[in-house]
């Protein structure tokens, strides 16, 4: 799903955060709170990585 470049990064960003966060609160396991994190921390660099594309 493409995203249209309007859309400011940091909205998906904070999306995504706050997500991870509810998720985590609705689980109120740490562990999985620190697995989660670090697991969309890696996705949301990653796929942030891949849509960075320079105009050419």
């Amino acid at each position: 799903m493409k995203m249209p470049n309007k859309i400011p990064d940091k909205l998906a960003l904070y999306g995504n955060v706050a997500l991870v966060c509810l998720f985590i609160y609705s689980a109120g396991d740490m562990m999985w709170a620190a697995a989660l994190a670090s697991i969309s921390a890696f996705y949301l660099g990653f796929v942030s990585g891949q849509n960075y594309k320079p105009d050419q």
